[in-house]
């Protein structure tokens, strides 16, 4: 079998047993590798723009199953795959702009697939956003270790599939200004799904936040107190407290357990 990272073993968990799947900016292709190997996909696309990723996927797949004919294509986000050819699609290691912009190319086409599973390397937030101003419904959520690095992993069933939304509880850090503002604006950073299914890297990854944080009010704090420095330290101190009360939240429950 194919060795995978922490980080595709998640992705690859929100794939179901028999679904067809279209990995989209695959570079290796040790995904879709993975998911025919096992079993799990009777069918797979590796899709790429570049002509180097895909030669490293041919490559790949050839060394390992010679006689196998592995469907590679060569397009731009989903110009490669017909409209509901495949059940599910990964856009996986791209920024979450650059996701919105694929998705919004052909929102008909986009929104023929039954599934998607996403690994945005940034602007996560943004990408949650709009999913769900479009209409998607985001039923998992889950963070990977890859290196020094924690990726969020994102799980959606299209609008024509699902009514538009979220699962998922906001944790209990009660209605004070924490709250609300985790209810408000932190919400799409930080997914209340993760804290429903307490995943195992959440305490971890919002200590980096916490981390970041303190730096930014650092910075903020060196600027003097101009009206710009001031708006920006109030909003690095609620957030500051928000992190730290989301936090407190998982550790309490854990004491509770």
């Amino acid at each position: 079998m194919v060795r995978m990272s922490e980080r595709l073993e998640r992705i690859a968990s929100y794939i179901a047993a028999g679904e067809t799947v279209a990995d989209i900016g695959s570079d290796h292709g040790l995904l879709p590798i993975h998911l025919w190997e096992s079993g799990k996909s009777p069918r797979v696309i590796i899709s790429d723009i570049g002509e180097g990723p895909l030669l490293r996927a041919k490559i790949n797949t050839k060394a390992r199953f010679p006689n196998a004919n592995f469907d590679l294509r060569r397009g731009n986000g989903l110009e490669s795959v017909g409209r509901s050819e495949v059940d599910a699609v990964v856009i996986a290691g791209v920024g979450g702009r650059l996701i919105i912009d694929i998705l919004s190319a052909d929102a008909d086409k986009t929104k023929s697939f039954f599934k998607y599973v996403f690994q945005p390397r940034n602007a996560a937030d943004k990408l949650r956003k709009w999913l769900i101003s479009e209409g998607f419904f985001i039923y998992g959520e889950a963070l990977a270790r890859e290196g020094r690095h924690i990726c969020e992993i994102t799980a959606v069933l299209t609008g024509g599939h699902n009514s538009g939304g979220e699962t998922g509880r906001a944790p209990a850090i009660g209605d004070g200004r924490e709250g609300e503002y985790y209810r408000k604006e932190m919400r799409y950073e930080i997914s209340p799904l993760l804290f429903e299914r307490e995943d195992p890297l959440l305490a971890e990854w919002i200590g980096g936040k916490i981390k970041k944080e303190l730096m930014i009010a650092e910075d903020i704090e060196k600027l003097g107190k101009a009206e710009r420095s001031r708006k920006a330290g109030e909003r690095a101190e609620i957030r500051l407290e928000t992190l730290r009360r989301l936090r407190e939240s998982i550790s309490a429950r854990a004491g509770n357990l």
